[in-house]
């Protein structure tokens, strides 16, 4: 986890170091923001970038929408995994009827969901 936090940083790092150019002839490099997925989210059965907690994935949200709030790119909000107990960033929009966990920080997922979660994906034929 740390390690995505880190690569965030230094891609924010390199957005705010870098001069600004306003012509429309040049345009800034094209890097990677994206941090790669984290060793566990590999060795679980979700290989997206994932988060430990929702504060995390909100923190790094926020990050993100201040180092380039206008890019096409940029997730908008979070979301939590189904397949483990992870938070996600995504561009979708959440529509009219908002989620749960956007209405509440800190909701989390209850015991039984987590149990139910971990039953789901502890089977060998699971998707």
């Amino acid at each position: 986890m740390d390690s995505i936090l880190n690569a965030i940083d230094r891609q924010l790092n390199r957005t705010e170091t870098a001069p600004a150019a306003k012509s429309k002839a040049t345009h800034a490099p094209k890097t990677k923001s994206t941090p790669q997925p984290s060793q566990a989210a590999k060795t679980s059965s979700c290989a997206k970038n994932a988060f430990r907690t929702q504060t995390e994935a909100r923190d790094a949200l926020n990050r993100w929408q201040k180092a380039d709030p206008t890019g096409e790119k940029v997730p908008h909000r979070v979301y939590p995994c189904d397949r483990r107990d992870a938070w996600h960033l995504t561009r979708k929009r959440s529509g009219k009827r908002k989620p749960v966990w956007d209405k509440n920080p800190d909701w989390t997922r209850s015991p039984a969901q987590l149990a139910k979660l971990e039953k789901r994906f502890a089977e060998p034929n699971s998707r």
